[in-house]
């Protein structure tokens, strides 16, 4: 069995109770011994308490994991109001990696922010990947791609007050006090 419970189903009324849950990893902090999980899955998130310092030094961002723990009410002044679990953590007794995750390129969750530069360079090695695959829709999803990538480029050099620069100049600086279509009023 996976699991007995789901993740995000879990209230206080389930304190006491042995859970079997399985989830990724959403977070993860240390706390010199102690480590504490977000586990989340399509139910939500809980937080899970690893005491065991050689299970909880392998795992990372991403990681998917069954837990069985007993489900424990947070101490007065811990509770997360934010989360529809926050009364609650579940201690884990046994925790099995059921499969790594190699280290992401970014950051994940509703909270990661990405600047225009990795925007950019992600989308070029997306276009290389296309373009050597030979797929039939390589070429209109490559011109397609490139497009895109222009228009974030120039949104950003408008936003910015600057232009482009001229394809015959060897100079590559941005002008400032002057737009795309003239000077900026």
């Amino acid at each position: 069995m996976i699991r007995t419970h789901d993740a995000g189903a879990l209230r206080p009324e389930h304190v006491g109770q042995t859970v079997t849950l399985a989830g990724w990893v959403a977070n993860r902090r240390d706390h010199g011994g102690v480590a504490f999980l977000d586990l989340r899955e399509a139910s939500g998130i809980v937080q899970v308490v690893v005491r065991d310092e050689e299970v909880a030094h392998q795992l990372r961002s991403e990681y998917c994991l069954k837990v069985v723990g007993e489900v424990v009410a947070r101490k007065d002044g811990n509770e997360n109001p934010n989360l529809a679990t926050g009364a609650i953590e579940v201690v884990a007794s046994e925790v099995e990696v059921l499969s790594a995750a190699a280290a992401l390129p970014f950051l994940s969750g509703h909270e990661a922010t990405f600047g225009v530069a990795l925007v950019v360079v992600l989308m070029a090695v997306n276009l290389r990947g296309i373009r050597e695959s030979g797929a039939v829709f390589a070429v209109p999803t490559y011109l397609f791609m490139i497009s895109i990538g222009t228009m974030v480029v120039v949104g950003v050099l408008r936003w910015l007050g600057g232009t482009l620069p001229r394809a015959e100049s060897a100079d590559l600086t941005i002008i400032p006090e002057q737009g795309l279509d003239g000077p900026l009023t």
